[in-house]
C-alpha cells in the first residue's frame, strides 16, 4: 500500500503543475516554465523504486520555488498574468505538505523531510604518490546522503543521533573510516605575474586562515591567467618565500578592485569563482575550499616554502628529537605529526567541535596498522595537558612545547604523515606533509551557524584522499 500512496503523491503534483502551467503561465514564458516543471516530474515518474518517489518530490520542490519569471521581459501589462512561479510552486508545496503526512511546511516555504538513512559504500583502492597527499589503502569510501532541510545544506549521521556512530551498519568499512574521494593528479599551473589584471584579498584571522585566502586567489589567478598581489608586510610574506607581486600600497589598491563575496566560508562557491579575467577583483571572505586551488597545488607547495630562519629552528628541533630517540638516520623513522586543537574552540557557541579521545585512538591505530618503519608521533597542541592525558599510551612519541605557531607548522609539515584535528592550522599542517592524513569527521555541530558554512557532505573542505574518523 505504501508504494500506491507514494505514487499517488507524484500524480497529484503532476496534475497541479499541469493545471498551473496551462492556466497561469505569463505570456510567452509559459512554455519555458511548463517545460521545466514537467521535466522535473517526468524524472520522478521514471524513478525505478516507487518508494523513492515521495522523497524525490520533496527534493524537487525547493528548486521549483527558486524558478522565477522576469515579467519585465514579456512586455505584458496585465495584472492577471503577472504571477511568479515561486508563488505558484509555494502553493504546490503547501498542498504536498498537507497530503504527504511526513512533511512539514513552514510559512517561509522551507521543507523538512524525514531522514532517509541511505548510505552507499564504494571501495576506492586508489593509491597516489606522496607528493599529492592523496594516498588511500584499502579504504572504503562512504557516501552519506544529505537529510534534513533541503535548503540549508545540513548533513547528519545517517543511522543514529550520536556523532561517534555516524557510519551505517550497512557500511563495509571495518574501522568506521570515511575517505574523501580521490581526484586526478593536479596540473602545474601558475599565475601570470605580468598580467594586466590581478586578484587580491583582505587577510584576516590566524595563519591557517591566511593560507586559505592566499591559496584561493593564487589558484583562481592561475586558472584565469591573472596575477596575485599582496602587501610586503603581510604575515604570509614574513613566513613563506612567496613569488608573487608585492605592493607597498596593497591595502589601498585592493579597495579599488571589484569585490566578490562567497556564500559558504568553508565550501566551494562556483558563483564566486566565476568572473572574467579582464578586470581586477578582490575576493572574500575566508575562501576555505581546496577546490579553488587544486589544479595549482603543485606550484602552491613551492609558494609555501618557509623562510630560512623558520626552517633552521625546525631542523634543530627535529634533530634533537631524533637523537633523543636514538634514531641514527631520518630515513630509519616514520614521523607522524599529530595536532590537537582545543582551547577557545571547546564549548564554542558558534558550533565549533573538537576532536574526541575516541578519534585520537582510531587515528593512531590507523597509522600503526600501516606497518610503517619505526613510527614516531610528533605531537603539537594548544592544550597540552588534555592531550597528554588522552593520547593513547605505549606509542613512541614526542611533545612539542615552547615553539611559535609557524615553527610548529613547519615541524608538522615536515612529517611523513599527519593526524589532524580541527581548524585551519591543523588542515594546512596536514596538507604540507603531502602524505596520508586523518581528520575528525565532525568539525561543526549540527544545526549551528558554523555547520551552515560547509557543504552538505564536507567534501569541499577536506582534501581528496584524506581519511576521516569520528
Amino acid at each position: 500500500m505504501e508504494y500506491k500512496r507514494n505514487f499517488g503523491y507524484c500524480l497529484l503534483v503532476c496534475s497541479v503543475v499541469l493545471f498551473v502551467g496551462m492556466n497561469f503561465g505569463p505570456g510567452r514564458l509559459q512554455t519555458s516554465m511548463l517545460r521545466y516543471l514537467v521535466k522535473q516530474n517526468l524524472t520522478m515518474i521514471r524513478t525505478l523504486s516507487t518508494f523513492e518517489i515521495a522523497p524525490r518530490v520533496i527534493e524537487v520542490l525547493p528548486s521549483m520555488r527558486s524558478y522565477t519569471l522576469d515579467i519585465s521581459k514579456t512586455g505584458t501589462t496585465s495584472t492577471s498574468s503577472n504571477i511568479s512561479a515561486q508563488n505558484l510552486t509555494y502553493n504546490i508545496a503547501n498542498i504536498t505538505g498537507k497530503s504527504a503526512g511526513s512533511t512539514t511546511t513552514k510559512s517561509t516555504g522551507n521543507i523538512t523531510t524525514k531522514p532517509t538513512g541511505n548510505i552507499t559504500t564504494k571501495p576506492t583502492g586508489n593509491n597516489t604518490s606522496k607528493s599529492t597527499g592523496n594516498t588511500t589503502s584499502n579504504i572504503v569510501t562512504t557516501k552519506l546522503q544529505p537529510k534534513g532541510k533541503t535548503t540549508q545544506n545540513t548533513f547528519k549521521p545517517a543511522t543514529t543521533t550520536t556523532r561517534d556512530s555516524a557510519t551505517s551498519k550497512n557500511s563495509t568499512s571495518v574501522d568506521g573510516s570515511v575517505a574523501m574521494p580521490t581526484q586526478h593528479p593536479p596540473t602545474n599551473i601558475t599565475p601570470n605575474k605580468s598580467a594586466n589584471y590581478s586578484l587580491c584579498t583582505n587577510f584576516m584571522g590566524g595563519l591557517g586562515n591566511h593560507m586559505f585566502m592566499f591559496a584561493t586567489i593564487y589558484g583562481l589567478a592561475a586558472k584565469k591567467g591573472m596575477s596575485v598581489i599582496i602587501g610586503k608586510t603581510e604575515y604570509l610574506a614574513k613566513t613563506f618565500k612567496l613569488d608573487v607581486n608585492f605592493k607597498d600600497n596593497k591595502k589601498d589598491l585592493c579597495k579599488t578592485f571589484v569585490g566578490k563575496g562567497e556564500r559558504l566560508n568553508c565550501g566551494y562557491d562556483e558563483r564566486m569563482a566565476s568572473f572574467p579575467s579582464n578586470n581586477n577583483f578582490r575576493l572574500g571572505a575566508y575562501l576555505q575550499s581546496w577546490r579553488y586551488f587544486y589544479n595549482a597545488s603543485t606550484s602552491l607547495r613551492k609558494q609555501f616554502t618557509f623562510q630560512d630562519d623558520i626552517v633552521e629552528k625546525k631542523n634543530k628541533v627535529i634533530d634533537s628529537v631524533l637523537r633523543k630517540h636514538k634514531v641514527v638516520s631520518r630515513s630509519n623513522v616514520t614521523l607522524i605529526g599529530v595536532h590537537v586543537r582545543r582551547g577557545d574552540l571547546v564549548n564554542h557557541k558558534f558550533g565549533y567541535m573538537v576532536a574526541s579521545e575516541s578519534y585520537l585512538k582510531k587515528a593512531v591505530n590507523y597509522f600503526l596498522s600501516k606497518g610503517f618503519k619505526n613510527p614516531l608521533f610528533i605531537i603539537c597542541s594548544n592544550d597540552m595537558k588534555w592531550t597528554k592525558e588522552h593520547i593513547p599510551q605505549g606509542i613512541e612519541s614526542e611533545y612539542m612545547e615552547g615553539n611559535s605557531p609557524v615553527v610548529d607548522m613547519s615541524i608538522l609539515g615536515s612529517c611523513d604523515h599527519m593526524i589532524s584535528s580541527v581548524g585551519t592550522f591543523s588542515w594546512w599542517s596536514a596538507w604540507l606533509t603531502g602524505g596520508q592524513v586523518t581528520f575528525y569527521q565532525w568539525p561543526a555541530k549540527e544545526g549551528s551557524g558554523l555547520r551552515k558554512q560547509f557543504s552538505k557532505d564536507y567534501k569541499d573542505f577536506f582534501y581528496p584522499g584524506w581519511v576521516g574518523f569520528s
